[in-house]
């Protein structure tokens, strides 16, 4: 992905702001978790849409099955915050052609997922083993204490389990 993202190094040098805050592959990519993390800042809309350009070209080869785009909240934007909108159109696009999923993550922060089955479960937001044995406990403990209750509860959450895995 570095190899990638450099011909935007380029262009960024290009931006008014450059020589204060240079957008740089060693600076502005990392991995937190498993999950390829791009910082957009230091780059104005048309290179932010070049990054998820180029992320959908390499998009089917990303070993990860997922990356994360952060755009931040605009929190230092005059007016309005463009470069969350600018991306979220773009990944969503991207998404629809590709039949892939994009999901917003924390604040300011935008997950294209390529392949459900590879991606970190930080980046599908799926619940890990330790919720669901929680939630098997709690079940055994309320099927026990209040039979017809627990049992209701039950089929709650396995309704609810069924749903989530079909979407």
């Amino acid at each position: 992905m570095s190899e990638a993202l450099t011909s935007i190094e380029v262009k960024a040098d290009k931006l008014p702001w450059a020589s204060e805050r240079p957008w740089r592959t060693e600076t502005h990519l990392w991995a937190e978790s498993g999950l390829p993390m791009v910082d957009l800042h230091d780059l104005g809309p048309a290179l932010a849409k070049q990054v998820v350009a180029t992320l959908g070209e390499e998009g089917e080869g990303l070993q990860t099955g997922a990356v994360c785009l952060i755009t931040g909240r605009g929190r230092h934007s005059m007016g309005r915050a463009v470069l969350p909108q600018v991306v979220g159109e773009a990944l969503q696009t991207l998404s629809a052609a590709h039949g892939w999923r994009m999901r917003s993550g924390a604040a300011g922060r935008m997950i294209l997922i390529t392949n459900e089955l590879a991606a970190p479960r930080a980046a599908t937001g799926a619940l890990g083993p330790g919720f669901w044995l929680l939630a098997a406990g709690f079940g055994a403990a309320a099927i026990w204490a209040v039979p017809p209750l627990g049992i209701a509860l039950a089929v709650i959450a396995i309704v609810f389990l069924i749903a989530s895995r079909n979407r």
